[in-house]
Formats: C-alpha cells, sequence, structure tokens
C-alpha cells in the first residue's frame, strides 16, 4: 500500500472571502448559488430575478440558470 497525503486545506472558507471571490469573477454574490471551478471554464448557477431584483420561484425553489464562462 501507497501511502498518500493531500495538499495543505483550509478547514474553512470565509463567507466574507467568497463574496470578494464573485464580486472579483464580476458576479454579484446575492445572484449567486453555486460556483464550480475547473481548469477550462467556471460553471455558475445563478438566480433567476424579475425587473426590480427579486428572486423568482420555480416550483418549490427558486429558478435559477447555469452558465459556463471560459477561462482564458
Amino acid at each position: 500500500m501507497v501511502a498518500v497525503q493531500l495538499p495543505s486545506i483550509p478547514a474553512h472558507i470565509p463567507r466574507d472571502t467568497l463574496r470578494d471571490v464573485c464580486r472579483t469573477l464580476g458576479l454579484d454574490p446575492g445572484d449567486v448559488l453555486e460556483l464550480k471551478l475547473g481548469v477550462n471554464e467556471l460553471t455558475a448557477t445563478l438566480y433567476l430575478t424579475d425587473q426590480d431584483g427579486h428572486k423568482l420561484r420555480y416550483g418549490d425553489g427558486p429558478a435559477t440558470t447555469v452558465v459556463c464562462i471560459p477561462i482564458g
């Protein structure tokens, strides 16, 4: 059996840091449900809102859309 060691990882990420990441990426943190970072793209699940900025509902949950943003 081969022993492996994981790289250092934080115990948690502060919510303020996550908000800063969203803003750095040009996303409003309030619009973001989920982020997935890949080597070639960022996939973001975003809440859909009406013209007044109110989040829309779809069935029992929020209405969302998924966008893929290439990393170049």
